[in-house]
């Protein structure tokens, strides 16, 4: 019998004689007593072995009750071997020490019997135990195990196995472990189990590949197997485990389908992510676009900035025909544009287009045609801007322009007459001084001299509006000013016009010329009344303005910034918009002819330019016009007012023998000055340009340099009166000009602060007492 067999009967019944239990003492007293009463039946017939039947008793009853029976059936063993067994019998007596030696060495080995076979029915419980764990995981495994014979064949299974494969344990044993695959994978099985066999260790089947097993009723099913090998009865066999992978396939295989699913939503998503923004750009973009279908030349989408710029929502825009958003003169050289799209595929123009309520505005348009890949046009999408704000503002700087133009072309032109003009003023000077009161060419000469003084008048006014006359900015409070000049302008307009004064209070002061803002405002108060032949209402206010980027940017003139403005506004008959676009150019002008020179309000443009300031104009036929001067604010360290001079009326003063260096380009006019200063009891000098003048100076000990700012050669007279002061502080200088060029005025500070200037043209008188008052101050 197999000794697991064994230990399996023992075990079996030691079941009713647990130790420590009552049955198992019951077993110990029975075996005992049993044991006692062979031995009293076998008589003498075993002599000399009186106690050999009572050692099986307590062998058994440790064997089967443990050891605590096996003790106690020691115990009363040798308690029976005492009193029946022993002479006397029945009897405790004791007759010779063998007898005693004899008890004593029983119950030694007794105990010792029942140590020994303690030890061993723990050993044999802790194997069962073992056996019965190993038993237990073996068929409650999860995964079918199979173990092979010798053979290859299978031997034992659990009964996980029976139940994967759907057939019984017993129809499974001597199979050969192929015969569980189906039949294409049983020779590759045969080459992975010869394998197994050359070299004997835990591996996977299959490795790499997608296994899988044969039920019984021949449906086939993943599986996993690892196989690996088992020593019994000192052979080596296999031992595979096999995993059902239906539900873990049938789970990756959902797993792997959510993914899809959830890329596939991703995707949607993601894509609906970018159509919304592709939306949210077509519907509320700041410029208009529009998809019209090819075929049938209908809107099909419009957006909110397209709607809006022409009266529409986009609702009521999709579905009309294209052509129905441009005014009838536009809509002949459409098709040809819509055909050179659809041809190339983008084409830019600018076109009117039509708002709901039928007014016109321009519009830039690009067109871009869309073709499937046949080539066939699909769509077009055209974006459009509404270009009004720029034409406005490329117009304004058209005029800009063209004012400039003529500002240089004037300015030019007014220099080179300043000179001539000079050259008459001066020689007719002469000329009257040497005729007497009564002489017949006196009248003559008086009429050439008022007519060229009326030149110079004309070309004083042509170089305000070119922006190049000298100017002398200080600091200027303007309700002061207009203040002061409220009995003038009644004398200067006449009773017919009233005159109305609205002054802001705390008005900013502003650093200008006070001549020429005076001159600018019986300008423009002669103009508003010429406006009212009848007479009228004329208003002068003032006030602080800020003109911000947005006013810079549709009049490219201005500087954004703080501004003192003054207004004079009128109740005359007003300009038509063709007239108003013309009033600042020199010599235009709608009065009568011999009534006005047309230079009126080019001077007042000019000095507002020059000054760094702005004139604006709003007018309408039948309801007036105002006029608006702005000038820049002052800073808190603005310049003083200057004080004007007096002694324009009194005689020519002298020369005590000054010595003056003249510097002139125009050689008549160099000459005549020359000798009008020689007459005049002083020493003279000349040049033609900077550098001659400095060579001079050198040579001659001068006390005053009498110097045209405007020269060739690279060294103006502002240059020239620096370099000059370098080399004689002390010198004194006078400065004439026709113009000051970009250099507008003589500095208010530094080494320059008291250069003096003479305005071309002048005569003699002028000459001499500029003269006199530089070397005396």
């Amino acid at each position: 019998m197999p000794f697991t067999a064994y230990l399996d009967n023992v075990h079996r019944a030691s079941r009713c004689f647990r130790p420590g239990s009552l049955n198992a003492y019951l077993l110990a007293a029975v075996l005992t007593a049993a044991a006692t009463a062979v031995r009293l039946a076998l008589g003498d017939s075993l002599a000399g072995t009186q106690f050999i039947s009572l050692f099986p008793a307590v062998i058994l009853s440790t064997l089967i009750g443990g050891t605590a029976a096996g003790a106690f059936a020691a115990v009363m063993a040798t308690l029976c071997a005492w009193y029946f067994l022993l002479t006397p019998a029945y009897s405790f007596a004791i007759q010779s020490m063998s007898q005693v030696s004899a008890l004593a060495t029983f119950a030694v080995v007794a105990a010792i019997d029942v140590v020994i076979i303690g030890v061993l029915r723990s050993a044999l419980d802790r194997i069962h135990r073992l056996n019965q764990t190993l038993a237990m995981t073996f068929e409650a495994n999860p995964d079918a195990i199979l173990i092979t014979g010798e053979n290859g064949r299978i031997a034992t299974v659990n009964q996980r196995t029976a139940d994967m494969f759907g057939v019984s344990r017993e129809s499974l044993a001597g199979l050969p472990l192929s015969h569980l695959l189906p039949e294409r994978y049983r020779e590759q099985h045969s080459i992975y189990h010869a394998a197994f066999l050359r070299d004997p260790h835990q591996r996977p089947m299959g490795a790499g590949l997608e296994l899988l097993a044969r039920r019984g009723d021949g449906t086939e099913f993943p599986v996993d197997i690892q196989i690996g090998p088992i020593e019994i009865d000192g052979q080596v066999r296999a031992i595979a485990t096999m995993r059902d992978l239906t539900a873990q396939k049938a789970l990756t295989d959902a797993l792997e389908e959510s993914r899809r699913r959830q890329a596939v939503l991703e995707e949607r998503e993601k894509a609906a992510n970018e159509m919304r923004v592709w939306a949210d750009a077509f519907l509320h973009a700041a410029i208009g676009i529009t998809i019209t279908d090819t075929r049938t030349g209908t809107l099909r989408f419009a957006n909110r900035a397209w709607a809006d710029a022409r009266g529409w929502t986009p609702e009521e825009a999709q579905g009309q025909h294209v052509l129905g958003f441009y005014p009838e003169h536009e809509r002949p050289r459409l098709p040809r544009l819509l055909a050179e799209s659809d041809r190339t595929g983008h084409v830019a123009f600018e076109v009117s287009q039509v708002r709901k309520d039928g007014s016109e505005f321009p519009a830039l348009i690009d067109l871009v045609t869309m073709h499937d890949n046949d080539g066939v046009p699909l769509y077009r999408i055209a974006s459009s801007r509404d270009i009004t704000e720029r034409k406005r503002i490329e117009e304004e700087l058209r005029h800009a322009q063209k004012m400039e133009a003529i500002g240089t072309l004037t300015g030019g032109m007014a220099h080179d007459f300043n000179n001539l003009l000079s050259v008459i003023i001066l020689n007719l000077g002469v000329v009257r001084m040497r005729l007497d009161e009564p002489h017949p060419l006196r009248p003559l000469v008086e009429d050439a001299v008022s007519a060229a003084r009326r030149g110079a008048e004309l070309t004083r006014g042509l170089l305000a509006f070119a922006r190049r006359q000298a100017l002398r900015p200080v600091r200027v409070d303007l309700n002061e000013l207009v203040t002061s000049m409220h009995r003038l302008l009644s004398r200067v307009l006449g009773e017919e016009i009233e005159i109305s004064l609205e002054l802001a209070a705390g008005i900013w002061p502003v650093i200008a010329d006070p001549s020429q803002v005076e001159a600018s405002i019986v300008n423009l108060a002669t103009n508003g009344r010429d406006a009212m032949p009848k007479g009228g209402k004329l208003t002068i206010s003032t006030g602080n303005q800020h003109l911000d980027e947005a006013y810079a940017a549709r009049n490219p003139s201005v500087t954004p910034g703080d501004y003192a403005m003054i207004a004079v506004s009128d109740q005359g008959t007003g300009m038509a918009p063709d007239v108003m676009a013309k009033i600042f150019e020199p010599f235009f002008t709608t009065k009568e002819p011999g009534k006005g020179t047309g230079l009126g309000l080019s001077m007042v443009f000019g000095f507002a330019n020059q000054s760094g300031g702005h004139i604006s104009a709003y007018s309408e036929p039948g309801q007036g016009t105002t006029m608006r001067l702005y000038l820049p604010r002052a800073s808190a360290d603005g310049t003083e007012p200057a004080r004007p001079g007096g002694g324009a009326d009194a005689p020519p003063p002298r020369g005590k023998n000054e010595t003056i260096l003249v510097v002139e380009d125009n050689p008549a006019l160099r000459r005549l000055v020359t000798h009008q200063l020689s007459d005049l009891g002083y020493t003279t000098a000349e040049a033609d340009n900077g550098p001659a003048a400095l060579a001079v100076m050198k040579m001659t000990a001068v006390d005053l340099m009498f110097t045209d700012v405007v020269m060739p050669g690279g060294m103006d007279g502002f240059d020239l009166a620096a370099a000059a002061r370098a080399m004689r502080p002390e010198l004194k200088v006078l400065m004439t000009s026709g113009f000051s060029g970009t250099r507008s005025g003589i500095p208010q500070d530094g080494p320059l602060a008291t250069v003096r200037l003479l305005s071309k043209p002048y005569d003699w008188e002028e000459l001499a007492r500029a003269v006199r008052e530089a070397l005396d101050t």
